[in-house]
C-alpha cells in the first residue's frame, strides 16, 4: 500500500482552488492500491508532511503538493521499482519544460537536487530522518541528502509521470530566492 500525502495550508488560499486537480489525479491513479491524505498544517509543509506521514503506517508514501498533479500510471510505474530503491522520482513538467531526473552519488546530490519534491519513498527513509521543519523550504532536497547519507538508494524513471506547478507568488519563490542559504545548510549537514 501507498500513502499518498498532500499538505495544505489550513488556511485559506489560492492552492485550496487547485486542491481538487491533485485529489483526482491520485483517484484517477490506474495502480490503486493507495490511501489518499489531505492533511491540514498550520506552519511549514514539511510539517504537513510529517504529521500525515507520522499517522499513517504504509510501507512507501508519496508526497504531492496541492497545486501538482499526477499522470495516471504514476504508481504503476513507480512502485515495482522499490524492490530496487529506496526513493523513486521522475521526469515531469514545470509550466512547459521537461525537467529530466538523474540519480547518482552523494556528491551528484550535493551539487543540485536530481529529483522533484514528488518523489515515491520507503516509510523507513522517512522513520530515519523526517522532512525538515525548520528550513522553510527544499526539504525534499535534504530529505534526499540525508538520505543518501545513510547509504539509501536513488532510482529514477526519465518519463513525464509528474506535473509541477510554478506560479509567481509560490512558496518555492521564495525557497529559490534563499537557493545559496538554503543549499549551505543542507550540504553542511
Amino acid at each position: 500500500m501507498v500513502d499518498v500525502v498532500i499538505p495544505i495550508k489550513k488556511e485559506k488560499n489560492y492552492y485550496w482552488d487547485l486542491l481538487p486537480r491533485a485529489i483526482d489525479s491520485v483517484l484517477k491513479q490506474t495502480f490503486t492500491d493507495f490511501r489518499l491524505i489531505v492533511q491540514l498544517y498550520d506552519k511549514d509543509v514539511a510539517t504537513g508532511r510529517n504529521e500525515a506521514i507520522r499517522g499513517s503506517d504504509s510501507e512507501y508514501c508519496l508526497t504531492l503538493d496541492a497545486d501538482d498533479w499526477l499522470e495516471p500510471d504514476y504508481l504503476e510505474k513507480t512502485v515495482p521499482l522499490m524492490e530496487r530503491y529506496d526513493i523513486v522520482g521522475t521526469g515531469g513538467d514545470i509550466n512547459g519544460r521537461y525537467f529530466e531526473p538523474m540519480s547518482g552519488s552523494l556528491d551528484d546530490f550535493l551539487q543540485a537536487n536530481r529529483i522533484l519534491n514528488c518523489s515515491l519513498f520507503k516509510r523507513k527513509v522517512w522513520e530515519s530522518h523526517n522532512f525538515d521543519e525548520t528550513l522553510g523550504g527544499y526539504e525534499d532536497y535534504e530529505f534526499n541528502i540525508k538520505a543518501l547519507r545513510n547509504g539509501y538508494k536513488v532510482g529514477v524513471i526519465n518519463q513525464k509521470l509528474v506535473n509541477i506547478s510554478d506560479y509567481p507568488n509560490s512558496r518555492n519563490k521564495g525557497a529559490m530566492a534563499r537557493h545559496n542559504e538554503l543549499k549551505e545548510k543542507i550540504c553542511r549537514q
